[in-house]
C-alpha cells in the first residue's frame, strides 16, 4: 500500500516539477518568438502548438519513461518512507491541476454536445456529395460557420450567412471547414483545454493559444484554396461578409473550428490576395511515414531514458528525505 501511494505522490510532484521548469521555458521562447512572429506568411501551427503543449508533453514522457521505470526497478516493494507534508501539498496541487483541467475539458465536451442538439432541432440538412461531412443550415443563432465534433464531425452554418454567400463562396467555405477536419483542429482544442499546466494560466501561455488559433485559420485557408487564385478572391469575399454579418463575435473557448471568430481579419484577406497563387499547407508525408517516426521516436527517447532510471531514482530518494 504505501509503495504505491509513495509512488503515485512522487509520480505527481515530478509532473509538476518537470512541467513548472517546461512552462518556463515554453514561456522564454513564446515571448521572443512573438516579436518575429510572421504568420502571415508562414503559418506556424507547429511551433506554437508544441509550445502550448511542451510542459505536459514533456511531464508526462517524464513519468512514462524515466520515473516510471526508475520507480518499479529500483523501489523496495516494502518501502517505509514517510510522506512528508511538504511532498503531500506537491502532489494534491498537481491532483487538483489535473482535475480541474480535465473537468473543463470534460464541461466544454458536454456544452459542445447542448449545442448541437439545440442546434439540430431548427437544422436542414444539405444535400452533398456522398462521403462528405453533413452539412445544417441552422435558423438560430450561432457563429456564422462551426467544424462541431471530433469523431461524426457535421458543419453548421448560420441562415444569414448561407443566403449572403454564393455558391462558389459556400464551396470554399466548406473546404476550410474540410481542412480543420484533416489536421484534427477540434481535436487540438480539446488537448488545449485539458493540459494540466501552470503555462495555460499566463498570458504568454494564452497569447500561444491564440497565435495557434489564428495560424491555424491560415493553414486552413491555404488548404481551402490550394494554390487556386479564383477561389482565395471567393474565401477573401466569403470572410467579409461573414464579419459584416456577426460584429459582435468573440472567441469561443469551446472545441469547436468557427470560420470567423471575431478575430482580425486583415492578416488572412490579405495573404488571400496577394500577387502571388496561395500554396496549399497540405502536408506531404504519408500516414504511415509519420507513424513509423513516431514509433522511431518513441523508441529512441525509451532508450535513451533507461540510462537515466538510476539517477532519476536517486533524485526521488532525495526528494522524498528531504520533504519527510
Amino acid at each position: 500500500m504505501r509503495f504505491g501511494v509513495l509512488g503515485v505522490s512522487m509520480a505527481l510532484t515530478w509532473f509538476l516539477m518537470i512541467s513548472t521548469v517546461a512552462s518556463a521555458l515554453s514561456a522564454i521562447v513564446a515571448a521572443r518568438a512573438a516579436g518575429r512572429r510572421p504568420v502571415e506568411r508562414t503559418p506556424q501551427t507547429g511551433m506554437w502548438l508544441a509550445l502550448r503543449l511542451m510542459p505536459s508533453v514533456v511531464a508526462a514522457l517524464f513519468l512514462v519513461f524515466a520515473f516510471g521505470p526508475a520507480y518499479l526497478r529500483f523501489e523496495p516493494r516494502d518501502a517505509t518512507e514517510q510522506i512528508g507534508a511538504p511532498l503531500l501539498a506537491a502532489a494534491s496541487t498537481m491532483m487538483l491541476l489535473i482535475g480541474w483541467s480535465l473537468g473543463r475539458a470534460l464541461v466544454a465536451s458536454v456544452r459542445v454536445a447542448a449545442l448541437q442538439r439545440r442546434w439540430l432541432l431548427k437544422a436542414t440538412r444539405l444535400a452533398w456529395p456522398a462521403g462528405a461531412m453533413p452539412i445544417y443550415v441552422v435558423d438560430a443563432p450561432m457563429p456564422a460557420v462551426a467544424l462541431v465534433g471530433v469523431v461524426r464531425p457535421r458543419i453548421f452554418v448560420s441562415r444569414p450567412v448561407f443566403d449572403a454567400l454564393t455558391p462558389e463562396e459556400f464551396r470554399v467555405v466548406v473546404a476550410h471547414e474540410t481542412a480543420h477536419r484533416a489536421r484534427w483542429d477540434n481535436l487540438v482544442r480539446w488537448l488545449l483545454l485539458a493540459s494540466p499546466d501552470l503555462f495555460r494560466a499566463t498570458p504568454l501561455g494564452r497569447a500561444a493559444t491564440t497565435h495557434w488559433a489564428s495560424a491555424a485559420e491560415t493553414v486552413a485557408d491555404d488548404d481551402a484554396v490550394d494554390g487556386d487564385a479564383r477561389c482565395a478572391v471567393a474565401l477573401a469575399s466569403a470572410l467579409v461578409k461573414v464579419a459584416k454579418l456577426m460584429p459582435a463575435m468573440t472567441r469561443s473557448p469551446l472545441p469547436i473550428s468557427a470560420l470567423y471568430d471575431g478575430g482580425p481579419l486583415a492578416g488572412r484577406i490579405g495573404r488571400l490576395l496577394a500577387p502571388r497563387a496561395v500554396r496549399s499547407s497540405r502536408r506531404r508525408i504519408g500516414a504511415a511515414i509519420a507513424a513509423l517516426r513516431i514509433a522511431a521516436g518513441t523508441a529512441s527517447l525509451a532508450s535513451a531514458a533507461f540510462a537515466f532510471h538510476r539517477p532519476v531514482h536517486e533524485i526521488t530518494e532525495w526528494i522524498v528525505r528531504l520533504a519527510g
